[in-house]
């Protein structure tokens, strides 16, 4: 018994006279631990920000570590301010040359925190873990929930069944107080989870100037729910990727978009991709693209594929891109939405250096598949005009195109705008007389209840016409209004008589007279415009008699 007591004494005594002050050598080596809220050094806008390993202290690389945050204090108790402790372990993991931080199953409270300047560091959620901003602090009420930024490299939030949340019943005005913000940082991820309650975006990317910005960011399979200004805010950053989210009733801060592409002054987007986005009840579009404010003077790509939109304000909004001197090209694919609470796609100030591909389809009931216009004064002339080409199916029994602007500015901004239209219901154009872009399409429908039109002004149509005769009906093709090749094909839907009449000294061939009719109920018949004023027969069936 007196020689354990002994050995015990004399491990006590290495303990104390070798270990403990080896211990506290070690912790000064590694450098103080980093206080929440405040940035650690950082790159400075020129500079490239590349760091793929942080070593440690003595130069060596050392293996990625695990670990997790129940080992630094902090407690997953639903009550406790875990913000030092977090930061805590985030720093540790940092100072080793990276690792994963984990979250085991539990309700965390956190005032604001980040990873400033870190590199390999990922922070990993559990199934079950719920992490819950505190916003008690008035400072806190502005500031991110979680920032990636500083120069930041290779840092990941995963998430998948976890919760990232704030407070959202604690703001009334405003559109900051997001839940992530990534600035500062180079390939960085957001995996899985759902991202609830802020008070402005539920993922905000940005940082200003040509230098710094988010690169080679991917967002995936993320939940954003009930954000109230965006769920996803896409201010600056290039190779930016957001695969298979969904974003669910956002709401209480314009534009309530669940994806808005929208540059501040001084800010740079260089290429966007999106894949699978699901957007549901949102108080804005499920998309919207609005680079007006930002670098005009850059080429820019977005890219989408699959947009999913159910009772979203608008199901696709472009706009504000009338002042760009450089490219930037936009092309939807797969675009399906249904219920819109106004019109389908808006396209408005579409000026000169902007091109898109617009595919997909549309159910619209109630407001009009497409809205083109444009909001501007004289003094405002947009810039040329855009190279558009939409390819839709619009089924349902609201309008096809509806056009809300009668100024100059539409025909700038629509004359290179192509479409091409399948309709299964309807088929109503309203007030599409100043609207000036080619359609090319044989199902678009066109109802003239008026005794004396002229089927016009289509300026630069060169496509088909379908005329619908729901009542007596004189209609007189003006030459001047149509292409070589251009065709219409005319439809009596009653037992009155539609009347066709071709202006100037214009004939209908082979009839050898410039009138043909029909009073028979189910006639049908296809003209064409011949390269004189003139027009061909092409096919016609039930009774067409000369005029």
């Amino acid at each position: 018994m007196k020689l354990l007591k002994t050995w015990q004494s004399a491990k006590m005594a290495v303990f104390s006279v070798v270990l403990i002050p080896a211990l506290f050598v070690g912790i000064a080596a590694c450098g103080t631990v980093h206080r929440p809220g405040l940035l650690s050094w950082a790159v400075t806008p020129d500079q490239k920000i590349s760091s793929p390993v942080n070593p440690a202290p003595n130069g060596e690389i050392l293996k990625s570590l695990e670990v997790s945050v129940m080992e630094f204090g902090v407690k997953g108790d639903g009550i406790t301010d875990n913000a030092k402790a977090i930061m805590a372990a985030i720093d540790y993991v940092n100072s080793r040359g990276g690792g994963v931080v984990r979250f085991p199953a539990a309700k965390y409270m956190s005032r604001r925190f980040g990873l400033f300047n870190c590199h390999n560091v990922t922070l990993l959620l559990e199934p079950g873990a719920v992490l819950q901003m505190i916003d008690s602090q008035p400072e806190e009420l502005y500031q991110p929930f979680i920032r990636i930024t500083d120069g930041s490299t290779n840092c990941h939030i995963i998430a998948y069944n976890a919760e990232i949340r704030r407070n959202k019943e604690l703001y009334t005005s405003g559109e900051h107080r997001h839940v992530l913000s990534l600035n500062r940082c180079e390939g960085c991820s957001v995996k899985g989870g759902k991202i609830y309650g802020s008070g402005g975006d539920g993922i905000y990317l940005a940082y200003p100037g040509a230098e710094g910005y988010p690169r080679s960011i991917l967002i995936k399979e993320v939940w954003l729910e009930n954000n109230r200004r965006q769920g996803i805010s896409v201010i600056s950053g290039t190779d930016i990727k957001i695969y298979n989210v969904r974003v669910s009733n956002t709401s209480g801060t314009k534009p309530g978009a669940a994806i808005d592409i929208e540059p501040n002054e001084g800010h740079y987007i260089y290429s966007v991709d999106i894949l699978n986005l699901e957007s549901i009840d949102n108080q804005g579009a499920a998309l919207q693209i609005y680079p007006r404010f930002g670098a005009v003077d850059i080429e820019s790509r977005i890219s989408v594929s699959g947009i999913k939109s159910d009772g979203d304000q608008h199901v696709l909004f472009i706009g504000g891109c009338r002042d760009r001197t450089k490219p930037m090209k936009i092309d939807i694919r797969g675009l399906e939405g249904s219920g819109h609470r106004s019109s389908g796609i808006i396209l408005r100030e579409i000026g000169g250096g902007t091109s898109f591909n617009i595919s997909g389809r549309i159910r619209s009931d109630n407001k009009p598949a497409i809205a083109v216009g444009h909001d501007t004064t004289d003094e405002q002339l947009i810039k040329g005009s855009p190279e558009a080409y939409v390819d839709l199916t619009v089924e349902g029994s609201g309008y096809t195109i509806y056009s809300y602007t009668s100024s100059k500015h539409l025909y700038n901004m629509s004359k290179n705008m192509f479409f091409k239209i399948r309709n299964n219901g309807t088929g109503r154009i309203a007030n599409f007389g100043n609207f000036f872009a080619k359609v090319d399409t044989d199902v678009v429908s066109y109802n003239d209840k008026k005794r004396d039109s002229i089927l016009g002004p289509w300026d630069t149509m060169q496509g088909t016409r379908i005329v619908r005769s729901i009542g007596e009906v004189l209609l007189t093709l003006d030459d001047s209004k149509y292409r070589p090749g251009s065709i219409v094909k005319a439809a009596v839907e009653s037992d009155q008589t539609l009347i066709i009449k071709a202006s100037g000294s214009g004939k209908f061939l082979p009839f050898d007279s410039d009138t043909v009719q029909s009073s028979w109920r189910g006639s049908l018949i296809t003209l064409q415009k011949l390269e004189s004023n003139d027009w061909s027969v092409v096919e016609y069936s039930g009774l067409w008699d000369r005029g």
